[in-house]
């Protein structure tokens, strides 16, 4: 072998630890979106896909440097990347049908991430970890040079995984979409492999990369049948969302859910009247004006697919909305899907709902918050006293502040409802409770309204308005149990808390169902 056909050998297998690398952090990423409509994006999703993925890396490096050791062969490094690529191009067709048996179970979450994780990831995690070592022993010459060499090979990995994160994270995921993202990984790897040994396993190299570009094209396919079927399925920059139109089975009329959430829909509409509140719980944020009948200005920290701000807007005439919605591309979606347009008197912010309120030095009669789901992953950063002083801060002095969460009351499923409430009452002198669905059952998980006074002034609890006085009579009268510590930047161990919820809701989510998808989406 000539010295330019080593270098140039050299070349090709750096080039090809370089793309394994940045492919297997780009899978990682595009995991947490594959889990997320079915398991969430809790801490559990990602210690999950994290330690999975690590575990078959671990494996691979042990059989990739035995496997060199009896048959150093470009050639079979060659087939090595290309099984990885026919993995990952076929990790794009059983993504749906595996997370849907395993949401069937019921199983604990935990166990069911760390199951979900092994069976899409481990398989090709473990053959993409066989690269580096094998490329290794194929480049080692000379054993006085061999740590410089080693070094060099595994921080050419290192720096893929950085461009596979960085590129991933903040480009791809959101242009392509998740599926259509992890079928052109599997052809980068594919084209590597060709790369890395061209002139071997011609035949089988051209039928995988068909095959990868037959799985691209029935992939539009089955994008553009849920499209069809009223389902539509985007990537933001920030989560995965699902929009599906649904029967609401006490009406027969057609609504359009917005869903980010495993359990549950952030934000439905009725198709023939888009102004009006689909979701039980949105219409008990009217209470804000019996709490305070003087609110001209008020904030909500979660926007949705905004059909608070937009029931807001067309009904009280005297109101201006601020919106913090940390995600523009849930904003792109309502406008696009929900109807939402531009008025005068809305204000919308794309940030962080704490960072808004660190820098805000407006004053709010009311602030509405709707950033909690099912889900356990709680945006712990607004459940804590640091956060709750930002809020009281940012009301008048007659100001209110109503706060949906999902919980339930007493017991185990109620830890999250207890500390948040303990959380509000260092600060706020009033803090009423209202269940929506279920009001005597504190066992039962639900959307549970807690509205926060900064006057100690008692309110009245009764209206001449028909609505707000059938919602004020869900009014939670039992002393809450103050039994679980306050929340803080240091100490929020909400997943902890929300994990009962979450599993009670699985339990629960048939036998309460409104909502039912229509019958051409029942095949999707």
């Amino acid at each position: 072998m000539t010295d330019n056909h080593k270098r140039w050998q050299a070349a090709r297998l750096q080039l090809t630890v370089l793309v394994c690398g940045a492919v297997v952090m780009a899978l990682e990423l595009a995991g947490s979106r594959v889990v997320a409509p079915f398991l969430g994006t809790s801490v559990f999703v990602w210690t999950s896909l994290i330690g999975v993925i690590l575990a078959a890396l671990s494996v691979g490096y042990t059989w990739g440097g035995r496997l060199a050791d009896r048959r150093p062969e470009v050639a079979l490094l060659g087939r090595i990347v290309l099984i990885a690529a026919l993995l990952t191009g076929i990790l794009s067709v059983l993504q749906y049908p595996v997370l849907v048996v395993l949401s069937s179970l019921h199983l604990d979450l935990r166990l069911g991430t760390i199951v979900a994780s092994a069976v899409l990831f481990a398989a090709p995690a473990v053959v993409l970890g066989m690269v580096a070592p094998f490329a290794v022993r194929l480049t080692l010459n000379d054993v006085e040079h061999s740590g410089q060499l080693v070094g060099r090979l595994y921080a050419l990995s290192t720096v893929g995984s950085i461009i596979g994160t960085f590129l991933s994270g903040f480009l791809l995921i959101a242009y392509l979409g998740t599926r259509t993202l992890i079928l052109v990984l599997a052809l980068l790897l594919a084209l590597t492999s060709v790369l890395v040994a061209p002139s071997s396993d011609r035949i089988t190299k051209f039928t995988v990369l068909l095959a990868l570009g037959l799985l691209i094209l029935a992939g539009s396919a089955f994008e553009q049948r849920l499209t069809a079927s009223g389902m539509r399925d985007f990537d933001t920059s920030y989560q995965r969302a699902l929009v599906l139109d649904m029967k609401d089975d006490s009406t027969g009329r057609i609504a359009r859910a917005l869903a980010t959430d495993p359990l549950g829909s952030q934000s439905i509409m009725f198709v023939d009247n888009p102004t009006e509140l689909a979701a039980d719980y949105s219409k008990f944020y009217h209470l804000a004006f019996h709490f305070n009948p003087a609110a001209e200005h008020v904030l909500l920290l979660g926007g949705g697919a905004y059909s608070v701000p937009k029931d807001f807007i067309a009904r009280y005439e005297q109101v201006t909305l601020d919106v913090v919605e940390l995600d523009p591309g849930i904003t792109a979606i309502a406008r696009e899907l929900f109807f939402l347009s531009d008025d005068p008197r809305l204000s919308i912010y794309h940030e962080d709902a704490r960072t808004f309120l660190n820098r805000s030095t407006t004053r709010y009669d009311a602030i509405l918050v709707d950033v909690f789901a099912s889900s356990p992953s709680v945006p712990f950063h607004l459940t804590t006293t640091e956060a709750v002083a930002a809020l009281h801060r940012a009301l008048t002095q007659e100001g209110v502040l109503l706060m949906n969460v999902i919980s339930g009351i007493e017991g185990e499923a109620g830890e999250f409802l207890r500390a948040t409430h303990r959380t509000l009452a260092e600060h706020f002198p009033q803090v009423l409770l209202l269940p929506i669905r279920e009001p005597n059952d504190g066992s039962q998980v639900q959307n549970l309204m807690l509205v926060a006074l900064k006057s100690s002034a008692f309110p009245s609890l009764s209206s001449a308005d028909e609505m707000l006085e059938q919602q004020l009579r869900h009014l939670w009268r039992t002393p809450i149990t103050h039994d679980v510590p306050v929340l803080t930047d240091d100490f929020a161990p909400v997943e902890h808390y929300m994990l009962p919820v979450f599993l009670q809701m699985q339990r629960q989510q048939n036998s309460h169902r409104r909502f039912s998808p229509l019958e051409e989406n029942t095949s999707s």
